[in-house]
């Protein structure tokens, strides 16, 4: 925003000036981030998700002034056809042998790479919990992956790694 900025600058008033511009705009990023991260944690806490897209078999709707995640009737099965058939001891069980199964199979805009599928695997949205960084809580959404068959999946997931 400055016109005579220069980052070669040579005149120590100038060099200051210019420091003390960027020092304001490193401020102003940290007080924008402070109030993003205040924001999305009170979401949270309220059992809403607090940023970023919408888990696979969700979608956003109103409900009056409120925005909700509502399970998307489309695209639910797919992630209920992840959770029935990961097993990494079988051959078309695995993260890549889904990940073709699932663009043969379904009719989805987005293709689904192995690693996108482990990260819907190990998402614990889909039994209930919303988690913005340490912070989890159980959310006001409906989910329709059961918790047993969730912890089945992620002891095969942690098993497979190591």
């Amino acid at each position: 925003d400055n016109p005579s900025y220069d980052l070669f600058e040579k005149d120590p008033s100038q060099m200051f000036m210019n420091q003390f511009y960027e020092l304001m705009d490193a401020y102003e990023r940290l007080q924008i981030s402070t109030r993003l991260n205040k924001s999305r944690r009170s979401k949270v806490r309220g059992g809403s998700k607090g940023s970023g897209r919408n888990p696979l078999g969700y979608e956003w709707s109103f409900r009056g002034k409120d925005k909700v995640m509502i399970i998307n009737p489309k695209t639910k099965p797919v992630v209920e056809f992840l959770f029935k058939n990961y097993d990494p001891i079988m051959k078309e069980g695995t993260f890549a042998a889904l990940s073709r199964r699932v663009a043969k199979e379904f009719d989805i805009p987005n293709k689904l790479t192995p690693s996108g599928i482990r990260r819907i695997l190990l998402n614990k949205y889909y039994i209930g919990k919303v988690v913005h960084g340490d912070l989890e809580v159980d959310g006001d959404h409906e989910c329709f992956i059961t918790p047993n068959r969730f912890r089945k999946v992620g002891r095969l997931i942690r098993r497979n790694v190591g």
